[in-house]
């Protein structure tokens, strides 16, 4: 893209005497005070990292020194420090991560709908990204300075007519400059400002990166666009959009081989020592310096700038693989475990689906890099004292040590378990294929299809001698693109039907329409309304206000009868389409005027509220109950029954369901008040947290936030009461794993739960009558009489192996004969699977053969012979309505009368 070299001329480059050069080797422009430099700076032009000089990682500038210096010279410098935000992304339904600080302002922001929370203002922002420049899952360990998570130092000032407080170019690089200079104590004759292009999220801008000694530490974005339908439109606002390495700033200040060092730092030392890996200084220092130069776009390139770094290095590629393969092993166990644990609290569960199935792509190349290379790492231990040390800065890690614990022994059993099915998917491709070489096709098939990473086959290749070689290409993950989450056919042809209904009749004729008043909102109470007709097309009303609450969030909309001039129509659908409420009707209302009157469905109404409000109960209560991971992922809130989706690893123990739902049953008797207002979303977030989005991403710049006071706090839509105490009871009916890293609650609450436990309060009244007990008997008395019934039947099926054993000596009086055949017609009773094989036994010896058995309350039969005697069996049974199958000269299945009556028919008709 063609960028005028004016966006970059700035008064601050022109007073400190910067010129502007061209590097030779990447094309690029960049500014400096070196008239002698050639290059731009990037290691990719520089060949080496010229800062680094330690091999054990220092104090004063590990990341959370490096995290509270940055923060406390931008809050000296006029800025305010935000707490930071999830890693989880969810008040956004276009990324799964937090790939960026500028992601937590995208769109409302950034496109001037919301205030922004300060302005100017900075955040050290957990961050997680599987691709793009900061990490890609391939490159993790092996070149230095990639990671799967890090923490951006956001620094951003926003600027209009109504926001003046910003600041742009010039204040950013004096600031920029004042930073490295002074606070990093480097010299300004090694700094290089490179010019670059930045797009991501809608939006676009020109912008500058600085490096020092081969190292990028910033790259500071202009943002002036917005990218539309692959155009650029300016924007009423301009974002300075600043991304702070923090991580590398701590690299750089301590001057460590690698990024790993500086980043993990005790961590780093003690998993060394545990692992017993030990490199000499001088080669890893030289190492250091190196390997950034490693280039990983294609096989072809980093296998040839690998062995580069080998020939720097003074070993052949063979040494270098031997020497450094178990310490990048260990580099990426050490990032990868920091990514799970920090995911965990905000709701990250390791998946099979969306973003989540990258957490348990990592999680399972940790395991199969450390087997690969034969590392004892002490999991558990390294799990908690990840979190322990990481929790200083970053405190929602705080106390989910045991839960990261069980979550990776539980994704680690999984993963066991699907290596065995992919190493005989694995065995089948080699023999089908005579493969001799497993690549990226192969592997790719493997890792979707199981999950295996490719470093887990290339080592159960070694470890079992299968005879193949393994050629995995260094960006392989990089390859791969995680599908998206399925919806359900049918819920999916109900949307695109709907939509196209709409689209085809309403969307010409709304757009002029002014917003519907929501009376369900105003008074949630309100059973009947007036209003007036705006527009009737077929069976689609809009009117200028409504009671019935419309579909979304959810919740099922409304139902009810809309009258007009004495005309009455059911509301059976109600939704809502940008700002205008849609009603349909049950049938066509053409050429209908002037003013309506609208019936809610009461009862339905009611039970909807009740089980919404309980939705937020249970779910505070699971988060109570679970642990800090829990998040809300989907509920759905109808009449009847309603159903609410959590993060969590495994399913819930019945204990765990009981503490949850009297929890919850708890905070209904508090008759804790239900506050609900409309606030922007600064201000929301601002007063509540990022928590408010358990629902998911709201498209709204103004939020209705729904706050159970002291107990729970969303940004929702739904209807809701005012107090817990009109839920009533509520009552958690199963709880079932929907996918990995998923559980479902399903629930009712008021009328519904107490019709419920009436309901089962007759079945067990019903079962004590039937052992004759008190209900705190029934347990031990069912129990008992399971152990007899088990007991008995295992000596009657001694007995059918008796019977079917000696089944000629015991019918040799019982059969008959006529017209020259064989017939035996008789009760025996055993299962239907012994009386097959009693038939097969003496199909030879009897033409033909018709027994039945009311064993264990079933009317069972059996029958083979000549056709005319199977189309006998087959009329008679149908009389006596049985559920039978037909094969070549057999029949065999359950009646739905005395099984005895089928021989009295057979035997009348045929005898």
């Amino acid at each position: 893209m063609h960028i005028d070299p004016k966006e970059y001329e700035t008064d601050f480059f022109k007073q400190k005497g910067f010129i502007r050069k061209k590097c030779p080797i990447c094309g690029g422009y960049f500014w400096t005070l070196n008239a002698d430099r050639e290059t731009c700076g990037d290691v990719e032009c520089e060949k080496e990292y010229r800062f680094i000089r330690n091999i054990n990682p220092a104090q004063n500038w590990d990341i959370h020194n490096t995290i509270a210096n940055w923060t406390e010279f931008f809050r000296k410098h006029g800025h305010e420090v935000l707490e930071y935000y999830p890693v989880v992304a969810r008040w956004r339904d276009d990324i799964y991560f937090t790939i960026a600080s500028i992601a937590i302002f995208q769109p409302w922001v950034t496109n001037g709908l919301v205030d922004p929370p300060a302005n100017p203002l900075v955040i050290a922002q957990p961050c997680i990204r599987f691709g793009g420049e900061f990490s890609d899952i391939d490159r993790i360990g092996r070149t230095g300075r990639h990671l799967s998570s890090f923490t951006m130092g956001g620094q951003h000032a926003f600027n209009s007519e109504k926001w003046r407080d910003g600041y742009w170019k010039e204040r950013y690089l004096e600031l920029n400059f004042e930073f490295i200079t002074k606070v990093l104590d480097i010299p300004a004759e090694e700094l290089t400002y490179k010019e670059d292009w930045w797009q991501g999220g809608g939006n676009a801008g020109p912008s500058i990166e600085t490096f020092a000694y081969g190292l990028e530490i910033v790259n500071g974005v202009f943002m002036k666009y917005r990218v539309t339908n692959g155009s650029l439109e300016p924007i009423p606002i301009r974002v300075l959009d600043v991304g702070w390495g923090l991580e590398r700033i701590a690299w750089l200040m301590q001057g460590t081989p690698t990024i790993y060092e500086a980043t993990f730092g005790p961590l780093y030392t003690w998993l060394k020592k545990q692992l017993g890996i030990e490199i000499d200084r001088s080669l890893l220092l030289q190492y250091g310096r190196y390997v950034g130069a490693v280039r990983t776009e294609t096989e072809e390139l980093f296998n040839k700038t690998r062995s580069m770094l080998a020939k720097n290095l003074g070993i052949t590629i063979k040494e270098f693989n031997k020497i450094f393969g178990p310490l990048e092993a260990m580099y990426a166990i050490l990032d990868h475990v920091k990514t799970v644990v920090m995911a965990i609290p905000d709701g990250g569960i390791p998946a099979n689906i969306g973003g989540a199935a990258n957490l348990r792509a990592i999680l399972r190349r940790a395991i199969s890099l450390a087997e690969k290379y034969d590392l004892d790492v002490p999991w558990d231990e390294l799990i908690v004292r990840t979190i322990q040390y990481f929790s200083k800065t970053f405190h929602r890690l705080k106390g989910i040590e045991s839960v990261a614990v069980e979550i990776w022994h539980v994704e680690s059993d999984r993963f066991a378990e699907t290596i065995e099915k992919a190493l005989r998917e694995l065995r089948k491709i080699i023999k089908r294929r005579k493969a001799k070489i497993i690549d990226d096709p192969i592997l790719r098939e493997l890792y979707l299809n199981y999950g295996i990473p490719p470093e887990e086959i290339d080592y159960l290749s070694q470890k079992l001698n299968l005879g193949i070689q393994v050629k995995v290409s260094p960006n392989f993950y990089e390859s791969i693109r995680t599908p998206p989450q399925r919806i359900s056919e049918e819920c999916e042809a109900k949307e695109i039907s709907e939509k196209a209904r709409l689209l085809e009749i309403l969307e010409d004729r709304i757009k002029d329409l002014p917003p519907t008043r929501p009376l369900y909102y105003e008074d949630q109470f309100l059973r009947e309304f007036e209003a007036n007709i705006l527009l009737v097309e077929k069976n689609f009303l809009i009117l200028d206000q409504t009671a019935f609450y419309p579909r979304g969030g959810g919740q099922e909309g409304d139902s009810g009868v809309i009258i007009v001039n004495g005309k009455q129509f059911r509301v059976i659908n109600v939704f809502k389409l940008n700002n205008i409420v849609v009603h349909e009707l049950d049938r066509p209302a053409e050429g209908l005027r002037g003013k309506v009157r609208g019936i809610i469905d009461w009862d339905k109404r009611l039970a909807l509220m009740r089980h919404h409000t309980a939705t937020h109960i249970i779910n505070g209560a699971a988060q109570r109950v679970l642990g800090p991971h829990v998040w809300q992922m989907g509920a759905e809130k109808k009449p009847e029954k309603s159903h609410l989706d959590i993060s969590h690893f495994k399913n819930l123990s019945f204990d765990e369901i009981k503490r949850i739902e009297e929890l919850a049953n708890r905070v209904v008797l508090e008759d804790r008040p239900i506050h609900i207002e409309f606030m922007s979303r600064t201000e929301a977030e601002r007063k509540f947290g990022v928590k408010i989005y358990q629902g998911g991403a709201v498209p709204s710049a103004t939020l209705r936030i729904v706050n159970i006071e002291g107990w729970d706090v969303e940004a929702c839509g739904g209807t809701h009461l005012p107090r817990t105490i009109l839920v009533g009871p509520i009552k958690i009916l199963s709880s079932k794993k929907i996918h990995d890293g998923i559980i479902r609650l399903e629930f009712v609450a008021g009328e519904h739960a107490i019709r419920h436990t009436i309901l089962s309060e007759k079945y067990l009244r019903d079962a004590c009558n039937v052992f004759r007990v008190q209900p705190d008997k029934l347990a031990e008395t069912a129990k008992r009489f399971f152990t007899e019934w088990k007991r008995q039947k295992d000596e009657l099926q001694k007995l059918w192996g008796y019977i079917l054993n000696n089944i000629e000596k015991l019918i040799s009086d019982k059969v008959t004969s006529r017209s020259g055949k064989t017939y035996l017609l008789e009760r025996i009773d055993v299962d239907l699977r012994t009386l097959l094989a009693i038939i097969n036994r003496l199909q030879n010896k009897v033409n033909n053969i018709l027994l039945v058995s009311t064993t264990l309350g079933e009317n069972i039969f059996a029958a083979a012979g000549e056709s005319n005697f199977i189309k006998l069996i087959k009329e008679s049974s149908i009389r006596l309505g049985a559920e039978f199958k037909e094969t070549k000269n057999r029949i065999f299945g359950k009646l739905n009368a005395p099984s005895d009556n089928l021989l009295t028919v057979v035997k009348k008709r045929l005898l």
